[in-house]
């Protein structure tokens, strides 16, 4: 019987669109320096920059059309306010986008095709 209602919330889960990422103590995003790792999508907000983290890696899954119009934008604020974003980055080492180490407060993750039917970026 639960079977019935685990193969949709599987089903569903491996279609959402959300991005893995990784944050480190160094600024080249690499070696055994990360702090956090996850996946992360729009739904989750904005994330604040930890005392310790200098670079953010985040990566689009192979395959899944849903996550090519999901970008990791930089904030100059710990609340992500849209008006003082320093830059956003759709794969790789933030800083490696012009993100300096300590010059982000926090970041968040935007779909930019989220309710646009069609929308291809």
């Amino acid at each position: 019987m639960l079977f019935k209602y685990l193969l949709p919330a599987a089903a569903l889960l491996a279609t959402a669109a959300c991005m893995s990422f990784s944050t480190y103590g160094n600024d080249n995003c690499a070696g055994q320096n990360k702090i956090r790792t996850g996946v992360i999508g729009p739904k989750e907000g904005c994330q604040k920059r930890a005392p310790d983290e200098k670079g953010v890696a985040v990566m689009v899954e192979d395959g899944n059309v849903a996550d090519e119009s999901m970008y990791a934008v930089f904030f100059k604020s710990e609340d992500c306010d849209p008006s003082g974003m320093i830059n956003k980055t759709e794969l790789g080492c933030s800083t490696r986008h012009g993100i300096a180490p300590a010059g982000y407060g926090s970041w968040e993750i935007w779909d930019m095709c989220e309710g646009q039917a069609g929308c291809s970026l």
